[in-house]
């Protein structure tokens, strides 16, 4: 279906390899320490809540993609510690303006390794 849409759009994707990971000598590991997530007294509104406020906002749109570290962390509640000084996690989301079942579906793009606690997962 996805391919079908871009393709209508002229939009192609072409997978490749990451070109800065063929040039960067030397660079350094992401970090891998698990999220945690933060109980709804300190975050203020449940998760669902800011979906649902998301999507009344989205005007038809069919999805939103955030890229914005504290946007992300905001949005699910969740925190880390990739930057020091920051409770920010290195991440990418998707926000799909459309309900599967009683929830909005999102696509967060981060390290398996981080979510693989019983807590996250």
């Amino acid at each position: 279906m996805r391919s079908e849409t871009l393709k209508a759009k002229n939009i192609e994707l072409l997978p490749g390899a990451n070109l800065i990971d063929e040039i960067w000598e030397a660079r350094p590991s992401l970090p891998q320490e698990p999220v945690f997530i933060l109980d709804d007294k300190y975050t203020g509104e449940t998760v669902k809540s800011k979906y649902e406020r998301i999507a009344e906002k989205l005007d038809g749109a069919d999805m939103m993609v955030v890229a914005t570290l504290d946007d992300i962390a905001w949005l699910t509640n969740m925190r880390g510690n990739d930057i020091e000084y920051n409770p920010l996690f290195f991440s990418y989301l998707i926000f799909h303006n459309k309900k599967e079942g009683a929830d909005y579906k999102v696509d967060l793009f981060i390290s398996k390794i981080k979510v693989a606690t019983p807590e996250v997962a």
